[in-house]
Order: structure tokens, then sequence, then C-alpha cells
């Protein structure tokens, strides 16, 4: 019954495309896309309205899931028989209570006066175990900067227990030996409160004649430029004829939360020898749980390309006046004649990963490289969870990083979007993509 439904669907499908005019990216039709997000569109009313099937034989287009947080409630450390303050303690935790003693399996790691308390952070944080972090006086601003990045609470699809780590700021006076030092005796008991949030990813399916090789267009819903995106590569592929591959569109829920900008990198601090912004450790984007979770709903053998559109809303870094002013009207007819191709534009917007497979290939000169390598996007963005699991996912974004100082500005404030750029960047990548979703061109991985 099921495949005689889906026969119907795609029969019904290709009717509709025969007898509508083929869509194409304007800036009016992203103007009217942002306000409608702006007005709390429904993205799954939009995806049934399009004449999209839902996924994977759901019931609707809304994939549920459940996010877990550990979040600490309780923290108290003795050190050398004195209580520490509660100022100069900080703590990450996923069991539910902790008791330690200097007499119990704790890995102390000590951070002398010679020593930088944030490489040190940034190796053990993770780690499985009980960590005592003992950080001397000395570096009380490096300090405070990991206690705010520990204060996060521990949030994921599911939270592994004994990866705990107590950071203590050790008391004026108290010196802390460098590694291999003698640790002064200790008592430590924590105790954290569980909190979960329902969220949901909302997924449309645009089938094409061959079933199990699909390529996903996604965003998330945080960031209105991508979304916006993505509803307009629905539509531009919904009004064509049936596409030879299975079009997959998601769109991942917003995350659990978003840095101050403060927390993400300051352009007054990690520079680069040259004065420029060099590398900022892992201050970037947050981890997104709906491409996690999405990431989980399909087999990655099916699935040839992914491509997540991140912040397109403003112009490229090193994309000149002239070049936006040209917009996507003057090269935006894609009608399956020759000529008129965006993609020919220079390029406008770069890719993640440039390196990692052959679709760098295939998406020139539309996209270059990343220029912002130092923050390691490829493994940030919402592509990653994807192309950790050996698929071709790379993410695109056109985001001036060093212009505004943060990775995240008031990415939806409707001033800082500009349509007419949206729009050229947005069917830069429909035409750019169109031999992968026509099987003319199948992407490989390089890194494997």
């Amino acid at each position: 019954m099921r495949r005689i439904k889906f026969l119907l669907f795609s029969c019904a499908l290709l009717v509709a495309a025969c007898n509508e005019d083929a869509y194409d990216v304007t800036p009016e039709s992203i103007a009217a896309r942002v306000a409608e997000l702006g007005a709390g569109e429904e993205l799954a009313l939009t995806f049934e309205h399009l004449g999209l099937a839902t996924f994977g034989g759901d019931d609707d287009f809304e994939q549920e899931f459940t996010v877990t947080a550990r979040r600490v409630e309780d923290i108290r450390v003795v050190l050398g028989g004195e209580v520490v303050p509660e100022a100069r303690v900080a703590a990450s935790l996923t069991s539910k209570r902790i008791q330690w003693t200097d007499q119990d399996s704790v890995s102390v790691v000590s951070v002398g006066p010679g020593s930088d308390p944030m490489n040190a952070w940034l190796i053990w944080r993770g780690a499985t175990g009980k960590i005592l972090f003992l950080v001397d006086a000395r570096h009380g601003d490096r300090f405070h900067d990991i206690a705010r990045r520990m204060g996060e609470p521990v949030t994921g699809l599911q939270v592994p227990e004994g990866q705990d780590m107590v950071a203590v700021l050790a008391p004026e006076g108290l010196n802390v030996p460098g590694r291999g030092g003698v640790v002064p005796s200790f008592r430590v008991e924590g105790s954290t409160r569980t909190e979960t949030r329902e969220m949901v990813n909302v997924v449309g399916l645009l089938p094409g004649r061959r079933a199990n090789e699909m390529v996903v267009f996604s965003a998330s819903r945080d960031h209105v430029s991508g979304t916006a995106a993505v509803l307009e590569l629905a539509r531009y592929y919904a009004r064509r004829d049936r596409p030879e591959r299975t079009l997959v569109f998601v769109i991942y829920a917003e995350r659990t939360s978003e840095p101050e900008s403060s927390d993400v990198f300051s352009p007054q601090e990690d520079l680069g020898p040259s004065g420029d912004l060099g590398p900022p450790g892992q201050f970037g984007p947050p981890e997104d749980f709906g491409a996690r979770h999405f990431t989980f709903s399909i087999d990655p053998e099916h699935v040839v390309a992914l491509v997540h559109v991140d912040r397109i809303g403003e112009r490229a870094k090193g994309e000149s006046s002239e070049d936006r002013s040209e917009g996507a009207n003057d090269s935006a007819n894609d009608s399956g004649e020759e000529g008129g191709n965006e993609s020919e534009m220079p390029a406008a917007a770069w890719i993640t990963g440039y390196d990692r497979s052959t679709l760098s290939e295939i998406l020139q000169p539309a996209f270059a490289p990343d220029p912002y390598p130092w923050f390691n996007l490829f493994e940030l963005l919402g592509n990653a969870p994807m192309a950790a699991r050996g698929v071709v996912a790379h993410a695109v974004g056109t985001s001036p990083v060093v212009e505004t100082g943060t990775w995240y500005p008031d990415v939806n404030a409707p001033e800082r979007l500009d349509p007419s750029h949206m729009a050229r960047v947005i069917q830069a990548i429909a035409t750019s993509m169109r031999p992968v979703v026509e099987a003319e061109a199948t992407p490989e991985r390089l890194d494997r």
C-alpha cells in the first residue's frame, strides 16, 4: 500500500511540475520568505503546500527528539584543610552526585605558574573519569575564562555518566606545583540536576527516480537566512521535473542556547602574529543537536551529499560591492537552457572543508575555500555530524566573521539581511548542485 501511495504521489508531483513554470530565486522571493519566517510561518505547512512527502515513513513532517542537560547544582571543595570560596571553583559534571577525596582514584591536573591553563583545559575537558583541575592563583584571568565555559550544562541527546571535572583556582599563598609535584589533601562534593527539552526538526522529501541516492539540503532554524535558503531550494526543485536523485530538505531545531559574543571569541585576544585573528581554540558555534539527531535517522550509505546552509544573510568577505549589486536577477535564468548559469559568477560564498571532497570541484567557481580555517568550521557547523559518518557533507556561508568580531552577531536582524545577496547565493547553490541532483556527477570524500 505504501508503495502504491508513493507512486501516486510521484505521478501527481510530475504532473504538477509540468503544469507550473520553473521557479527562480529572486530578491523579492527571498524578502517574502524572510517576512514569513518573521511572522512565525509553520515550516511543516510550507513543506505540505509544496507537495513534499514525509521522511522515513513518518506521519508528518516533524521529527521529534529529546535533549538532556546535566547542570551543576552544588559544588564544595576543601583544599589543604581550607574551604575554597565558590568564586574560585567551577565544575562540569555528568554524574548525578560526586564525593571525592585524595584517597580516591582522582586524576589531578596541576597547572603551575609556568603553564597555560586554557591549553591544559582544552586537552582534558570531556575526558572520562574524575578530574581535579588545579590552577595556580597567578592565572586568575584565564581561570575565569575557563570557569565561564564550564558553567554551561553538559548537554546531549544522551549524557554520558562519569565525565566529571572540577576546576579550582588555588587560594592566595598556596603554590600549585607543576606536573609531578605534591598535591595538597582535598575533599570534593557536588550534585547536579537533570533537565530535558523536547525539540523538533522539520523534514520534507522530494522523491527522485533513485530512492536510495539522496541529496540533503539543511539549515538550522535559528538562522533565518539559512532557513529561507532551504525553503527556496525546496521551491526551486519542486517546481521542476522529477529529479534523478531523491532530495531531502531539513530544518534543524533551534539550538538549545547560544553563547554571548564574548564567549565565542574577542577580537582583542587570540591574535595571530600579523595582528589578524588567530586560532581561538574551540570558540565557535555550539553543537547542533538537531543535526546530530537527523544524522542517526538516515542511512549514510544512501546520502550522496549534504549541503548545510549557514549564515548567508551578509555579503561574503572579499565580494565587491559591484558583485553584490549585480544581484540574482542578472543571471538567475536556469530553465534548462544554456547560458545564464549563476554558478559561473565570481565566488560569492565559501564552503567548509574545501579539500575534504571533490564537491568543491563541482561547485567551482561559485564557492571559494573557507576564509576562516582557524575556526575548523567543517567540524563545528551543521554538516559536521554527517561528515563524521563519512558522508560528503559541507557547509556554505558568507559571514564576515572578522569584520563583525564574533560568530554570533544578531544574524536575524532585518537590517543585516541582504535579499539580493541571499538570492545570488541560493541560486548559485541550486544551479551548482544540479549535476549532483541529476546524477551527472557524484562527489567523493578525499580524507577517508
